[in-house]
């Protein structure tokens, strides 16, 4: 699932486990709501096509 915290431009589904945007906007900053394990790995599925930068944040998102 992800995270409350996100981008202006960023829309969650109902249920918050698909993250989508425009992607001639930015503002597509988006946080995953619990800590990633081993146990519980993270899949991305990308469509389009341009640019996209994936980082790994130790932060609460909600000090963001």
């Amino acid at each position: 699932m992800f995270h409350d915290v996100k981008g202006e431009n960023v829309k969650l589904n109902s249920s918050r486990t698909t993250a989508s945007w425009t992607p001639v906007k930015s503002g597509g900053l988006t946080f995953v709501s619990t800590p990633l394990t081993y146990e519980r790995p993270l899949t991305l599925t990308l469509d389009g096509s341009g640019a996209v930068e994936l980082g790994i944040t130790c932060t609460d998102p909600a000090c963001y």
